[in-house]
């Protein structure tokens, strides 16, 4: 079998520097996720007591897009995600992560990275419920994300992204500043959704 002369060449510097890129990958990924569960073990409890309701914090799961090589081969994807979520059985799962995706509707544009914290909530009807409320605190700007979730969104610009793990946190305030002036998961009367 014969190889080209550009193939030979990228099969010799390609087998390096695919390796660091998996690694660098696992490391990189590693690390978001250690100062997520920093931040979700540091602050639970208080958002907890701001909800008016019970955690467990050995609930909380990391949570990776795209996590598998089949995902990250595939060329649609719009968005990759590591972050760390906590289940809140009466509202649904909170999270707390970094978002890289591209700034607008094509794929090929500068790509955004964004701190988040939110709620994916167990449907539509809570949501529908909890969104007018949230906002109406006037505490931070809330954004509907996407189906079910509604969050905080801070970009992160170039030479700042290692902040992340602070904006989590003040992002963590708001939320419990919010959670206060809605009284709560009692104070959404979610029992008539």
């Amino acid at each position: 079998m014969e190889i080209s002369k550009p193939d030979r060449k990228l099969i010799n510097e390609g087998a390096i520097q695919y390796f660091d890129a998996l690694r660098a990958l696992r490391e990189f990924r590693e690390l978001v996720l250690k100062l997520c569960a920093d931040v979700v073990q540091s602050r639970a409890e208080g958002l907890a007591e701001a909800m008016k309701t019970p955690i467990d914090i050995d609930t909380a799961y990391d949570e990776i897009w795209p996590d598998k090589n089949e995902q990250l081969l595939k060329q649609h994807w719009r968005a990759a995600w590591i972050g760390r979520r906590l289940r809140f059985p009466d509202f649904g799962n909170a999270y707390w992560g970094i978002i890289c995706e591209p700034e607008g509707a094509r794929s090929d544009e500068a790509i955004v990275v964004a701190a988040l914290v939110g709620y994916e909530t167990n449907n539509n009807a809570i949501r529908d419920r909890a969104l007018p409320r949230f906002r109406e605190a006037g505490v931070a700007t809330i954004v509907n994300l996407d189906g079910k979730e509604v969050g905080l969104r801070e970009k992160l610009n170039t030479g700042e992204i290692d902040r992340f793990p602070e904006m989590l946190d003040s992002m963590t305030d708001n939320w419990i500043r919010i959670w206060h002036y809605v009284g709560g998961i009692p104070g959404l009367d979610l029992q008539t959704v």
